[in-house]
């Protein structure tokens, strides 16, 4: 984990409003993360990198055995 400095007054701050200061960075870090995965997502779209979900969706069935037969 990368360590980062915080004023007194910030961390009272923090503290004060958030109780767990370290609980709340690892919070605020995990959205960050998730942020970044959901706009590699959005990228990965805008240059074309994606294809029909058709053609995904048989891929998942024929991969995981799902006879849709039935459906």
């Amino acid at each position: 984990m990368r360590m980062i400095e915080i004023s007194d007054e910030a961390y009272q701050t923090l503290a004060k409003f958030h109780g767990d200061v370290n609980l709340y960075v690892e919070k605020l870090a995990a959205e960050a993360r998730e942020v970044a995965a959901v706009q590699e997502g959005i990228d990965a779209y805008n240059a074309g990198d994606c294809r029909p979900l058709a053609e995904f969706g048989g891929e998942l069935q024929e991969r995981f055995g799902i006879d849709t037969s039935q459906a």
